[in-house]
């Protein structure tokens, strides 16, 4: 048991440490401390903490909870690592920014409409969004590449 508390301890300081010095350093904000800084973004993460307890209300377990949130984007997020490792899906890197951050923002919230819809499990919405990302991203790729009519 407490193995498993000072490694949650551990991740905990290593995140309210780079918080602090992110927002002190790229955000330029000098007004305060280091040590309120902390304090301010230990508190954000305590909060953050809290409120899975609330969404569950007894109806699902929190780890249950955890798994479908993560699902929703984990699917597009392999899409895109996938895209720059894999030559035949390196289509995607042709986008133009616009249209690449379209696919990246539509990608999570059509898997969500699919999961809600469908009521499947949040183990095949990985799978789906992998896929989803991929086909909005070559459908985008296509309406870029589409040849303009001239009068």
């Amino acid at each position: 048991m407490a193995a498993i508390l000072a490694s949650a301890m551990s991740t905990l300081s290593s995140s309210i440490n780079s918080l602090s010095l992110t927002t002190k350093v790229d955000l330029g904000i000098d007004r305060f401390g280091s040590g309120t800084l902390s304090l301010f973004w230990g508190t954000i993460l305590l909060l953050s903490s809290l409120f899975p307890l609330f969404l569950t209300a007894g109806k699902t377990g929190l780890v249950e909870l955890g798994l479908s949130i993560a699902s929703y984007t984990v699917g597009p997020i392999i899409a895109i690592f996938l895209s720059g490792k894999i030559q035949s899906f390196s289509y995607m890197q042709n986008l133009k920014d616009s249209f690449a951050s379209l696919s990246i923002g539509l990608t999570p919230i059509l898997t969500l409409i699919f999961g809600k819809w469908t009521g499947f499990g949040f183990t095949l919405l990985v799978p789906f969004g992998i896929g989803t990302c991929f086909l909005v991203g070559f459908s985008l790729l296509q309406i870029q590449n589409r040849p303009t009519s001239q009068k």
